[in-house]
């Protein structure tokens, strides 16, 4: 025990002497060599820049760095002359298949004519003052690689659009042509319809200077192809052949329908100019001499 006093006291003696050389409060020089912070290697760095205020952001533009501003895709395929045709690329039932052709700008006495599998289905004639913008319809397609095509006056636009159908139908197996016999309905004859319940509903709505109607028609729009399921005998053909869209009394358009245009059409057409509260009729003629005809106001 003596001699564990005698070494303690030793080292505390060493100790003491150790904090004496290297000043008051200090550790002994190994330990505090253990304890110097390690000096930053800043050899081949960069000077650290003095700070700047922040300037503003320019704007990207193409004069001041080259940018080009992506151009905005068209909504469908460009068949020419800025017309579209916006359809989908696939489609579960072949038997209604919507279709929408943009940027027509069709003026007076021209045409535009759309057609499935190259069966005509709908030619629409400019019959009035006012320019149509837009046209949309519902049509058939057979199954497998069905193509839409579109003919401005007679000439193809571009090369159409191919379609993937997975249940298709036999649109124009006996379509013969459109019936060219003009359709012209009377007041007569409207103001008939009105009293018992139409086959046509329809809504009309104008907005920045555009008027828009759209209609669906209550129709089987038989082919002529189909069998009856109960006698296994072959339905009649009955389609609509004529159908008229009038605006305050002036014939806007006439259109030329075909069994190759879905069962229960619908239509809907675009055309400048209108005011709310304007008048308008559609009225349509099938194959077998059947008619309707409503007349509604512009929203």
């Amino acid at each position: 025990m003596p001699n564990r006093n005698i070494f303690l006291a030793i080292v505390m003696m060493v100790y003491l002497s150790g904090c004496a050389s290297t000043g008051p409060g200090t550790a002994p020089n190994d330990v505090n060599s253990i304890h110097e912070p390690v000096p930053y290697i800043t050899a081949g760095l960069p000077a650290v820049p003095a700070h700047q205020p922040e300037q503003p952001v320019q704007p990207v533009t193409p004069n001041n760095s080259g940018y080009r501003p992506v151009p905005r895709r068209p909504l469908g395929t460009v068949l020419g002359n800025g017309i579209t045709l916006r359809s989908p690329d696939r489609a579960e039932n072949g038997a209604v298949v919507p279709v929408s052709i943009n940027g027509i700008n069709l003026g007076k006495n021209e045409q535009i004519e759309l057609l499935a599998n190259l069966c005509p289905a709908v030619k629409v004639t400019n019959t009035g003052q006012r320019t149509i913008r837009s046209f949309s319809s519902r049509v058939k397609m057979v199954s497998g690689q069905g193509k839409l095509t579109v003919k401005l006056n007679g000439s193809p636009l571009g090369d159409g659009k191919q379609l993937d159908i997975k249940i298709g139908d036999e649109p124009c197996q006996r379509f013969r042509g459109y019936d060219e016999s003009g359709f012209y309905p009377t007041e007569g004859s409207v103001d008939q319809a009105m009293r018992r319940r139409s086959s046509i509903r329809a809504r009309g709505k104008y907005a920045n200077g555009t008027t828009t109607i759209k209609t669906l028609i209550s129709h089987p729009m038989e082919t002529g192809t189909r069998r009856d399921r109960r006698t296994n005998e072959i339905l009649s053909p009955l389609y609509i052949t004529d159908l008229v869209f009038i605006i305050n009394g002036e014939t806007v358009a006439a259109l030329k329908i075909s069994p190759a245009v879905s069962k229960n059409p619908y239509f809907s057409l675009e055309v400048d100019g209108g005011n709310r509260g304007d008048s308008y009729t559609i009225a349509w003629r099938d194959n077998i001499g059947m008619s309707d005809a409503i007349t509604a106001t512009l929203r």
